[in-house]
């Protein structure tokens, strides 16, 4: 069985068990700041949207503006209340510039969103068919940076087709990974043109017995990693530019499994999941780490004793490592709450928790967003309705990292920005994919620097003090 739902409330179609995590009355989008010094969380952003009551937020995407994309699916309040595709962008202040529905012929459920090199913005999931006898078919769409739709593509196989995960080729064509539904459950990759998703090739593959891709990432060499869950493994596949296979790597984990998220770094391939607790029902959030070569898997759990699952795994600079992202059962207030803990590349838990809230979420997704972390999922309401819903929290410092940070403001910026620690420290800056720009920033003195000549987005500030033996964090500033 092919599992992509946590916690229990699923549909099945024939062997694969999909989310129905989507009752809702409304969507409801809250910004929270992450207070450090109390540890909670502190409103500041809110705003609505949908009315049916059962709206969803399904994934979110950093913009290149430095803001991000929320895409979702939205239902009619009259006729047969299909599921419409929904974008909603957010920019870099966290303020909400376009909200888009495409209404198209049948249900559908957005998986994922990316933004491409051309600015325009893609979706991919799964479309519902007309007649209930038919299967499910995977679903990609395009829009324009304003998320006006721009063309669709559905698979036309005679089987369930699932499409969960997308990304942009160095030649700027779209590479899709999903499942299917044959005997036995197969992976599935698809090349599209990025502009009218022409099918360019497709193919598929199994590890084991079966599998099911979920998500994919570069491997930095042209290649590519890809993730997902089947039965009681994780499982992870690498693969050539072509999409040939070249090692593979599965790990069992106890009575079911499901995967949520995958990260790549130059210490390893990291998956967010769960299994079960030993002798229980109960899910529990973990991360795997396997070598570059998937010869060698490593499993730790979240150092949490309640019910969990996770939604992200998101690798960080500096400190060296990341942060694990999902919700749990608060014992205190027997509420689903948000987490988020950091863990060194030794898979050592250095920081974060459990943030105490009003109602209880569900976190489907994550991203960074400058010195904070994007969640996003479903809210209950007291009447236990869902709404999608978003929120920043501030990410988790290791707790053996003394290293001062850098106290950015304002942040974001509009061109102007102090770094506090910067003033008796110079500064190189690079772009959020590691492209150094150090030149076209000003230096103003006393700690100010100017970035009116870059472009809005996102930009890491890595700080070199005089005294060689002191360590400053590099930080995220965002230019919008």
């Amino acid at each position: 069985m092919f599992c992509i739902a946590f916690p229990s409330l699923c549909f099945f179609d024939n062997s694969f068990m999909v989310s129905t995590l989507l009752v809702m009355k409304q969507v409801l989008l809250l910004s929270v700041a992450w207070c450090a010094a109390s540890a909670s969380l502190a409103q500041t952003v809110n705003a609505t949207a949908g009315d049916s009551g059962n709206d969803a937020i399904m994934a979110v995407s950093q913009s290149p503006d430095g803001g991000w994309m929320a895409c979702g699916r939205w239902y009619d309040t009259v006729g047969d209340h299909e599921g419409n595709l929904w974008l909603w962008k957010w920019d870099a202040a966290a303020v909400p510039v376009a909200s888009t529905v495409h209404p198209l012929p049948h249900d559908q459920t957005p998986y994922n969103v990316i933004s491409t090199s051309t600015g325009k913005w893609v979706a991919v999931g799964v479309e519902g068919p007309e007649d209930s006898s038919l299967p499910n078919r995977g679903l990609a769409a395009v829009f324009g940076s304003d998320a006006a739709l721009e063309a669709t593509h559905t698979l036309s196989q005679p089987y369930a087709t699932y499409l969960f995960d997308v990304t942009e080729t160095a030649s700027g064509e779209l590479l899709a990974v999903g499942a299917q539904n044959t005997n036995p459950d197969s992976a599935i990759w698809v090349r599209f043109n990025s502009s009218d998703l022409q099918v360019l090739e497709q193919g598929k593959w199994v590890i084991g017995e079966e599998f099911g891709a979920q998500f994919i990432e570069p491997d930095g060499n042209g290649g590519w990693y890809v993730a997902g869950g089947t039965g009681n493994e994780l499982k992870v596949s690498h693969h050539h530019a072509d999409m040939t296979v070249l090692e593979t790597g599965s790990i069992a984990l106890n009575n079911g499994v499901g995967c949520h998220g995958l990260a790549v770094g130059p210490d390893g391939v990291f998956v967010a999941g769960e299994d079960r607790h030993e002798n229980s029902t109960d899910w529990r959030a973990g991360l795997v780490r396997w070598s570059l070569d998937l010869q060698e898997a490593e499993v730790a759990y979240a150092p949490l004793t309640t019910e969990s699952a996770t939604a992200a795994v998101l690798l960080t600079e500096e400190p060296a490592g990341g942060v694990l992202v999902g919700y749990a059962d608060d014992a205190a207030t027997d509420l689903w709450s948000p987490f988020a803990f950091r863990f060194s590349p030794e898979l050592e838990w250095t920081g974060g928790g459990i943030e105490p809230i009003s109602n209880s979420v569900i976190v489907r997704d994550a991203i960074l967003f400058a010195d904070q972390i994007l969640f996003a999922g479903d809210q209950f309401t007291p009447d236990q309705a869902r709404q999608g819903w978003l929120a920043t929290g501030g990410l988790p410092l290791s707790t053996d990292d003394p290293s001062p940070s850098l106290g950015a403001a304002p942040n974001p910026t509009d061109g102007i920005v102090l770094l506090h620690a910067c003033l008796g420290a110079t500064c190189r800056w690079f772009t959020a994919t590691g492209v150094e720009v150090t030149e076209r920033v000003g230096v103003l003195g006393g700690g100010r620097f100017d970035l009116n000549a870059l472009p809005n987005g996102v930009y890491i500030a890595s700080p070199e003090p005089e005294d060689t033996s002191q360590r400053i964090r590099s930080t995220r500033i965002v230019k919008m």
